[in-house]
């Protein structure tokens, strides 16, 4: 729904219901504006789940920062295949090698990330919790998300985020038949495997989101209008 007809509201009222009815359920805000502290009387700012108080059953509410989310991606991409991956064959005397890979335009990627990548990431947050034998009691999540079109971005990102972290391990790949020697020599050979690792990690749970949003069998999507 657009802006101001009720989503937080809705979303906060739908997870108060399922915890009501005996399930254990998470409500997560993925809207920049982030109301829905206000809808609980709690602070949900922390990027950690909070225990809401009053249901009958668990209740826990997540309000994801998507600046912090952002950087978080861009610093993982950096490590392993932009910036810093541009620094290190320079000072080994071989950065003509990554200029002649940058028909990837990673720099594109990394410096100016695409409009709802914030999202992408929120949700790949949550399959953290999810994978997480700690938090594998939700029977119920609900995302209160952002205004239409954001929603629609992130309907199409896990596809999107797939490509760009391929073309990165890609260029790692690239990179490291020409240099593996070197970074081996410096010690950088397993700083740059576990960035790769990450990334590689993150986009499996990007393939989990877009298989779970596809599935009309565990998926509902709630459309909140203006009567």
């Amino acid at each position: 729904g657009k802006g101001g007809v009720g989503k937080t509201s809705c979303a906060a009222s739908l997870a108060v219901k399922f915890a009501n009815n005996g399930h254990h359920t998470l409500v997560v805000s993925t809207d920049p504006a982030h109301s829905l502290s206000d809808s609980f009387a709690q602070d949900l700012t922390g990027g950690m789940l909070v225990p809401v108080e009053g249901p009958d059953f668990p209740l826990f509410a997540l309000e994801i920062n998507p600046d912090k989310a952002r950087e978080e991606f861009r610093d993982a991409t950096k490590n392993n295949g932009g910036t810093g991956v541009k620094e290190f064959m320079d000072g080994m005397g071989l950065g003509m090698l990554v200029e002649q890979l940058g028909e990837l335009k990673l720099g594109e990627l990394l410096d100016t990330p695409p409009p709802g990548l914030d999202e992408a990431i929120a949700i790949s947050k949550v399959m953290q919790f999810l994978e997480s034998p700690q938090y594998n009691m939700f029977t119920r999540i609900v995302f209160d998300t952002a205004p239409t079109g954001h929603t629609l971005r992130l309907l199409s990102l896990p596809d999107f985020l797939d490509a760009s972290i391929g073309k990165i391990l890609k260029l790692r790949q690239k990179i490291a038949s020409a240099t593996s020697a070197i970074k081996s020599v410096f010690g950088q050979e397993e700083t740059k495997q576990n960035a790769a690792d990450k990334l590689e990690r993150l986009r499996e749970r990007m393939v989990k989101v877009r298989d779970l949003f596809r599935d009309a069998d565990s998926t509902e999507f709630v459309i909140v209008t203006i009567p």
